[in-house]
């Protein structure tokens, strides 16, 4: 799965999907890859330590243990939960 700090992040039931995304546009681009939930082992947002300026980084643990960081979006906390809710045996 190709990731790039202008990938844009879907979540379906199944499958996490990265989109490439236009930095002077703001336009969703074609289909960078998509992974099955089942691949994913961690999903955790990186908070900056109290006192300290910056975003929270969004890090992407794989079962083959590969990792990416990623500076996510205003969302990042949803998404992360959304993926908490997904990953919930039923």
């Amino acid at each position: 799965l190709m990731f790039s700090q202008n990938a844009v992040l879907v979540l379906t039931e199944h499958r996490l999907l990265a989109f490439g995304h236009g930095t002077y546009t703001g336009r969703v681009k074609g289909l960078l890859g998509s992974v099955e939930l089942g691949a994913i082992s961690s999903l955790e947002l990186d908070a900056p330590p109290v006192g300290e300026s910056g975003a929270a980084t969004l890090e992407i643990g794989f079962a083959d243990g590969e990792a990416v960081s990623l500076a996510p979006g205003s969302r990042r906390r949803r998404f992360v939960e959304a993926f908490e809710d997904l990953a919930q045996p039923v």
